[in-house]
């Protein structure tokens, strides 16, 4: 009973390190997954960093001064648009002047006499109003054409400022890309140094759990010889509780006779005991017999 006991306790310890061994294996196989997708993540992180820093090698370097520089450009072309402004209004003016001389350019040649005297007005004095106005118109022609100038050169200014402006915001614009893609990168490369130190821990991890299975495996006992070996064990236990229980009830048959015997030997003791005490009462009396027959045979 006692080898079953540790048999069985044998068996009892060898199914738990199986158990431990199929445990040891099902976390092997997801650690196992774990690290295939670490490194299809490592991979992964690695194609986007290197594609990042294509892109930036591709775009201009960084130029601090480029909001300062839109500032300036967009205040000269406000500044000359509003010359312009000033110019076309100048130009009204000056047109409503040249109108008016030309109007009493025409006004006085067209006159015979003066309309305030009624006197005939001399040739030559129609010619002398007539060369003033004149004067006054040629005057107005050149303010007009140089400020005409002035603003073609302004518009000129302008366009050019405002192509310049645009590149410089394609330029500010590129450099907010670069900005997002910077962060991009400090992002990847982040996630790349933890994906990094995970890889490291599982591949370690994974270390372990194999040395832990190779030594689980070299403690492992065959269970089926040990179920052999209790089933035989168990089957010799049997028959011996058999053979025992078989002899309990031979002994218990065995006493039971033993106290018919004994009751049986009690009884013939008593009478044994007793036919003594007769045997001897007899011999008593017999003894009685003869002497009362020695006593007696003489007065017979």
């Amino acid at each position: 009973k006692v080898l079953l006991d540790s048999t069985e306790k044998e068996l009892q310890e060898s199914q738990k390190i199986l158990h431990d061994i199929e445990k040891a294996q099902i976390s092997i196989s997801h650690k196992s997954s774990e690290i295939k997708e670490l490194k299809e993540k490592k991979l992964f992180l690695e194609s986007q960093i290197t594609t990042i820093n294509d892109e930036l090698s591709k775009l201009p370097m960084r130029d601090a001064s480029l909001p300062e520089r839109i500032q300036l450009l967009q205040k000269e072309a406000s500044r000359l648009e509003e010359q312009n402004l000033y110019s076309h209004k100048k130009m009204g003016e000056i047109e409503a002047i040249k109108s008016h001389h030309e109007k009493a350019c025409n006004d006085i040649n067209s006159l015979d006499k003066c309309p305030v005297c009624l006197q005939d007005i001399e040739k030559s004095h129609k010619n002398e109003l007539t060369k003033k106005a004149a004067v006054e118109i040629e005057k107005a022609d050149r303010k007009i054409m140089a400020l005409k100038r002035s603003v073609e050169q302004n518009s000129s200014l302008i366009n050019s400022e405002k192509k310049e402006i645009k590149k410089l915001e394609a330029s500010l614009n590129d450099q907010k890309i670069i900005e997002i893609r910077q962060n991009e990168m400090s992002t990847r490369k982040r996630e790349l140094e933890i994906s990094n130190e995970r890889l490291d821990t599982s591949k370690e991890y994974l270390a372990e759990l194999n040395k832990s299975l190779i030594l689980l495996k070299s403690m492992a006992t065959d269970s089926k010889k040990i179920e052999s070996k209790i089933l035989s064990q168990k089957n010799e236990f049997e028959s011996l509780s058999q053979n025992l229980m078989d002899l309990e009830i031979k002994k218990a048959s065995l006493d039971s006779e033993l106290k018919v015997v004994s009751l049986v030997i009690k009884r013939l003791e008593k009478e044994v005991e007793a036919k003594t005490k007769q045997k001897k009462d007899i011999g008593t009396l017999m003894q009685i017999k003869e002497w009362l027959e020695k006593q007696f045979i003489g007065i017979t």
